[in-house]
């Protein structure tokens, strides 16, 4: 005789919990990190104990004028822009990579997707309630871009993402005008890194007409989102 193997419930998670975590996280996003488990209970409580990571490096670069400014500094240089698409309950998201600084540092790297990323939870939660999600779109025919820079993003993404919004992107299109030896190195390390959620997709401008149309397609790429909005998230 086998006992038949039980679905973990988002109630059976909360029960776990202590009453100060249950209040600060919402059920779709305990949905989301059972999926992202792959219904383990253990993994997806872990987790949830383990959040304080992020939210604490959050606070500290709040906190850190220094940091701060150097977020907001790189923030600021790569302008983006927001589509909302209410039936398919979805935020596009484009941004302008062309005038990114040249030289990166890593933990500044981290720390502004970290923000944006709370600051786009905020922004779907804000536009749509609950269980939305996002579609990023990097524009990177005009910057120049280095095998390292690639694999810190892809860090960057699988640890933030994977760890505090699983499910929150939707998708990912890196426009750009690559040799086919460059994507497939990209591909390679993205392979081998098994990004969580959806890998990018090298895509055109006229891929993306054919999504959403040519006029949901910014022309240009000119910020509706600043570093002032995202402290205030």
């Amino acid at each position: 005789f086998f006992r038949p193997i039980m679905a973990v419930s988002v109630g059976r998670i909360r029960s776990q919990l202590e009453p100060e975590t249950n209040a600060k996280y919402k059920d779709y996003q305990i949905t989301r990190w059972l999926a992202h488990k792959g219904g383990n209970e253990q993994a997806v409580l872990q987790t949830i104990q383990n959040q304080h990571i992020n939210e604490d490096r959050a606070r500290a670069v709040l906190d850190d004028p220094t940091r701060s400014a150097a977020v907001w500094d790189l923030q600021n240089s790569l302008p983006s822009q927001f589509v909302v698409l209410k039936n398919e309950r979805r935020l596009l998201c484009f941004s302008d990579q062309s005038t990114k600084p040249k030289q990166l540092n890593n933990d500044v790297v981290i720390d502004q997707f970290l923000l944006f990323s709370y600051y786009l939870l905020g922004r779907l939660e804000e536009e749509f309630g609950e269980d939305a999600q996002a579609s990023l779109i990097f524009d990177q025919r005009q910057s120049p871009v280095e095998l390292a820079e690639v694999r810190l993003r892809i860090n960057c993404i699988g640890e933030i993402s994977g760890r505090s919004f699983p499910g929150m992107i939707h998708s990912m299109y890196v426009i750009n005008s690559w040799n086919t030896f460059f994507k497939r190195a990209i591909q390679t390390i993205i392979n081998m890194k098994k990004m969580p959620g959806p890998p990018p997709n090298f895509s055109s401008e006229a891929e993306l007409h054919k999504m959403w149309g040519r006029a949901l397609v910014p022309p240009y790429l000119a910020g509706d989102m600043d570093a002032q909005k995202m402290a205030e998230a």
